[in-house]
């Protein structure tokens, strides 16, 4: 798994040995107020290196979900309820990122490594071949019995600061859903969803920004528990399932 934590990376992915060290606060936005929050945002705090300069600093995020057949990640059921498993590829890069998040007691952790694109195939079987470093996801999704039931694709622009306390600000919109069919996360054609909205979150370490206390204040919005995958889930009618 990645063991480097530079600035721009999600707190999320950091931890004091074992223990996690990060929380996450999620509010929406109306699309039509994105260009003000963004440029207040940059104003404020730096752009995440990954994102293109001619778009502003955004960038395309393709997510293959994963849950067990009956949907009980979906549906809440079972221990694993706050654990998820995700492929994600930014862009066009040749990678797939394996994912791991778990969420307890409000704290959240991930973990993560990437393989080539054609090394997926591995992932699906107890057995299969997979690199060294990402038997631990494959495991994972033989010992939790998950498959691919949702593709999500979505732009987004992210924040970050370096400080001694540092945290992330990310703003997710033109979000789309698709079958999960080819497995690996890619372009393909999807269904719009929460197209009005653009979906804001704080990633962070002990108490609650201020600049994110600011966001909320100045654009008179709350703080809401929401799922890009749930809604995901929801916005193809259950005959697209995989």
């Amino acid at each position: 798994m990645d063991g480097s934590n530079p600035a721009h990376l999600s707190p999320t992915f950091f931890r004091d040995g074992e223990t996690p060290t990060s929380r996450e606060v999620k509010c929406v936005a109306p699309i039509a107020d994105f260009d003000d929050i963004a440029a207040w945002l940059s104003e404020r705090l730096a752009v995440d290196p990954h994102g293109a300069k001619d778009r502003g600093g955004d960038y395309t995020i393709h997510t293959t979900c994963l849950d067990t057949p009956a949907l009980d990640i979906f549906h809440r059921d079972g221990d694993d309820a706050c654990t998820k498993h995700r492929l994600r590829r930014y862009g066009a890069e040749p990678w797939i990122h394996l994912e791991r998040k778990v969420k307890s007691d409000g704290w959240v952790t991930k973990d993560r490594t990437r393989i080539p694109i054609a090394s997926t195939d591995g992932l699906w079987s107890p057995e299969g071949d997979v690199a060294a470093d990402a038997r631990w996801f494959r495991d994972g999704l033989a010992a939790g019995n998950l498959v691919p039931v949702r593709h999500m694709t979505y732009v987004r622009r992210a924040w970050f600061t370096a400080d001694a306390t540092p945290f992330r600000i990310t703003v997710d919109r033109g979000l789309e859903a698709a079958a999960a069919d080819p497995i690996a996360p890619g372009p393909r054609p999807g269904t719009p969803f929460l197209a009005e909205s653009a979906i804001v979150e704080v990633k962070f370490r002990n108490a609650l920004p201020r600049i994110f206390k600011e966001l909320l204040e100045n654009w008179s919005l709350a703080p809401v528990r929401i799922s890009k995958y749930r809604r995901a889930m929801r916005a193809l009618p259950a005959s697209n399932d995989t």
